[in-house]
């Protein structure tokens, strides 16, 4: 099969077919038709002919992704025995609830105190009781936990981008 590799709108782009002919290096920008039977041998084909890396940055990229979604999935450990999930909506409702906390804990006549139990759902879906202190606490470090992982895998991004594919993934620091 015969495929032509390269960079669509600054992405690497594999488009395949079966005859010669039909293959187009329409809209790739530094394309290369290769002969392969799937995308690997594409892109081992291309970094062979043009001296570059792409299928080494291609699976380094595949092993940050996984990192960041395993560590995402993780939650954040509170030390209360539970984890608070990270997921975009979870932030957002986490975030909701500790100020509505707080908005209440700043009435003339507080509704509630730092020492009254509330419950909190963690990443294995169960009802965790905690102070209203703790889980002012704990929202807090699982903004901060969200936030280290995301300028990691910026961080990560950044050197795929510039071709280093040399470093160990780890989200967990």
């Amino acid at each position: 099969m015969k495929a032509a590799v390269g960079f669509r709108d600054g992405e690497l782009s594999v488009v395949w077919s079966t005859i010669a002919a039909n293959v187009s290096l329409d809209g790739l920008t530094d394309g290369l038709i290769v002969d392969a039977a799937a995308a690997e041998d594409a892109l081992a084909a291309y970094d062979a002919a043009k001296g570059t890396n792409l299928a080494v940055v291609k699976a380094k990229r595949q092993e940050v992704l996984e990192g960041y979604t395993t560590a995402m999935a993780a939650g954040y450990d509170t030390g209360l025995g539970f984890s608070l999930k990270l997921g975009e909506e979870d932030q957002r409702l986490l975030f909701d609830y500790q100020q509505r906390l707080l908005r209440q804990l700043s009435q003339p006549s507080p509704e509630v105190t730092l020492a009254d139990i509330r419950v909190v759902k963690g990443t294995d879906d169960a009802w965790h009781l905690a102070t209203v202190e703790q889980i002012i606490a704990t929202i807090d470090g699982g903004a901060g936990h969200v936030e280290r992982l995301n300028g990691a895998y910026a961080g990560y991004e950044a050197m795929l981008a510039a071709g280093v594919v040399d470093f160990e993934v780890d989200f967990l620091e």
